[in-house]
């Protein structure tokens, strides 16, 4: 998992495609989580997952924090 989250993203992408699922976590209790999901198609038309990240819910910010966490990942290559 650690290789996976420390790979050498591309500098660009074709489109980058975002969702969330809400999905059943159980911690403490049983409670619904958001999964972000952020795929990337990139120049030989292969989709690849650029990050999946819980948050506890679904929010513009949680997609702006997500984003900007992508954006300098792909800028500090």
């Amino acid at each position: 998992m650690e290789l996976w989250r420390n790979r050498v993203l591309e500098k660009h992408y074709l489109a980058i495609y975002i969702d969330c699922i809400q999905v059943k976590v159980k911690r403490e209790f049983v409670d619904c989580e958001a999964f972000y999901i952020i795929l990337g198609v990139n120049e030989d038309y292969e989709r690849e997952v650029l990050a999946v990240t819980s948050i506890p819910t679904e929010s513009a910010y949680g997609w702006q924090e997500e984003l900007a966490k992508l954006k300098k990942e792909v800028s500090l290559e």
